[in-house]
């Protein structure tokens, strides 16, 4: 009798077993999108609403319309600081329309990560940049952090400078900032060509308020091939060293677009930096 009730409670088993085996539950899986990008319209032109482009299609899917109060408009982008639109991995359709014409029509190979797409050029197609995410979480070199007074922020310097509006400066550019302690000018990666973009560099931020994330003033300068600094044109033509500075926040990613036209004047446009943050 007991050979026959273990055994009836084996064969139980087993049932139960096979039963679970066969009444298993899955559910799909959809894998979130892998590639993530921020566009950018950097072509030599004015910033006036006849050129604002109205809206941006990805895979003919519209992900940006002026009717949603996102216009895409010259020296900015989208979607917008430390956001990204997200895509599959692979070539994907870029479309742009202004005034219900499109005009823009080409194919963009997105990897794996975040990257920049920038437009230059309506009849070229787009450089696209790494974003060098993930970005830097800790201090190196001779911008250590002190306890409750200084930290970083880090910049990513873009070449999409054009020498006359219709040639990009064929040049390689030296980005610099000026380090708020030692005052020696430091190079922010290495020099670049126009559609290249530097490695992010770490910038010591000394905070205005100590209570407060913090920020400060950087100021930065540009070197040519040459190793001299960069001279660029104002509107009436007038070439001079450029200069500028920008304020940058600790814990921050910044990314710094050097854009419109180098001798300035008549060719449209003058240079200058565009700031957009990552993070």
């Amino acid at each position: 009798m007991k050979f026959i009730k273990y055994l009836t409670y084996s064969l139980a088993l087993m049932l139960m077993v096979v039963s679970c085996e066969k009444h298993e539950i899955t559910y799909p899986v959809e894998e979130a999108p892998a590639a993530e990008f921020q566009l950018h319209y950097f072509e030599p032109i004015k910033n006036e609403a006849k050129n604002y482009i109205d809206s941006v299609f990805l895979n003919n899917k519209m992900i940006a319309s002026s009717q949603g109060g996102a216009q895409l408009i010259p020296y900015n982008g989208l979607p917008g600081y430390a956001k990204f639109y997200s895509a599959q991995p692979g070539m994907n359709n870029l479309k742009l329309y202004r005034k219900g014409e499109m005009i823009y029509d080409f194919d963009i190979n997105l990897t794996k990560g975040k990257q920049n797409v920038i437009v230059h050029s309506l009849t070229e197609e787009p450089v696209i940049i790494d974003n060098r995410f993930p970005y830097p979480t800790s201090t190196t070199g001779d911008v250590t952090s002190l306890w409750g007074t200084d930290s970083l922020a880090t910049i990513m310097f873009v070449n999409v400078l054009y020498e006359d509006g219709v040639k990009p400066y064929e040049g390689k550019l030296q980005y610099q900032f000026q380090h708020k302690r030692t005052k020696e000018w430091k190079n922010i990666g290495e020099p670049v060509a126009f559609g290249e973009a530097t490695t992010r560099t770490e910038v010591l931020i000394i905070k205005d308020d100590e209570v407060s994330q913090g920020k400060c003033r950087i100021d930065y300068r540009i070197l040519d091939e040459n190793g001299d600094e960069l001279m660029t044109g104002s509107t009436s033509g007038k070439l001079s060293k450029y200069s500028d500075w920008w304020n940058a926040t600790i814990g921050c990613s910044y990314m710094h677009f050097f854009r419109g036209n180098r001798l300035g004047g008549s060719y449209g446009p003058v240079s200058g930096v565009s700031t957009w943050q990552s993070r």
